[in-house]
C-alpha cells in the first residue's frame, strides 16, 4: 500500500448534510466527531446557522453523538459548545490521532469501528481520523474564503487527491 492512501477518506460528500447517517447508524457507527471551520460554519465563525444546526439534528436523529473536533482555539470552540450543547475535543491535535485515541481512552464503552470524523481538510481531519484508525469523510469546503494559510493547504490537497486518486472517485449523492 502506497503511504498516499493516508490522505484518502473512506466516503466523500459534497456536503455534511448531505452524508447518510442512517447508513452510518445501521453500519454500527455512533459518534460524530465533526470539524467545525468550513465544515458546518465559516471559517472562524463563532456562531453557528440553521445549517450547522440541521446537520446536527439530522445525525442525532438517526441516533449518532456529534462531538465537535476543531483545532481552532480551545476558548471559542467552548464559546460554541456552551451555545450549542455540543460536546467537544479539548485539544484534538488534528493531524495527529492523539486527540481521537486520548477520548477512546477516555470513553471505553466506545471502540473506533463506532467513530467517523468529518470534515473538509485532508491534511487534518482526514489524515488524524486515518492515523486513528476511524472511517472518515471528507466534505468539499464550505466557503473558499480562507486565511493563506489553509489556501496553501488546498493547493497541496490538490496534488494528493491526483496521487491517490480521489477525484475519481465520486461523491456519495
Amino acid at each position: 500500500m502506497s503511504i498516499m492512501k493516508i490522505f484518502l477518506p473512506d466516503k466523500l460528500y459534497h456536503r455534511a448534510a448531505d452524508v447518510d447517517f442512517r447508513e452510518l447508524y445501521d453500519e454500527g457507527k455512533r459518534v460524530l466527531l465533526i470539524d467545525v471551520d468550513n465544515t458546518l460554519i465559516t471559517h472562524g465563525g463563532n456562531v453557528f446557522d440553521e445549517y450547522a444546526y440541521s446537520v446536527i439534528s439530522k445525525a442525532e436523529n438517526h441516533g449518532l453523538m456529534c462531538i465537535l473536533f476543531s483545532n481552532a482555539k480551545t476558548s471559542r470552540i467552548k464559546d460554541i459548545s456552551d451555545i450549542t450543547r455540543i460536546e467537544y475535543i479539548h485539544r484534538p491535535f488534528k493531524p495527529s490521532g492523539k486527540g481521537i485515541k486520548s477520548y477512546l481512552r477516555e470513553h471505553k464503552d466506545i471502540s473506533s469501528n463506532e467513530i467517523v470524523v468529518i470534515g473538509d481538510q485532508i491534511f487534518t481531519d482526514i489524515l488524524a481520523g486515518n492515523l486513528a484508525g476511524v472511517m472518515t469523510i471528507l466534505v468539499d469546503p464550505m466557503y473558499h474564503n480562507e486565511p493563506r494559510q489553509i489556501r496553501l493547504k488546498r493547493y497541496l490537497e490538490k496534488f494528493v487527491k491526483n496521487r491517490v486518486a480521489i477525484d475519481k472517485i465520486s461523491p456519495v449523492e
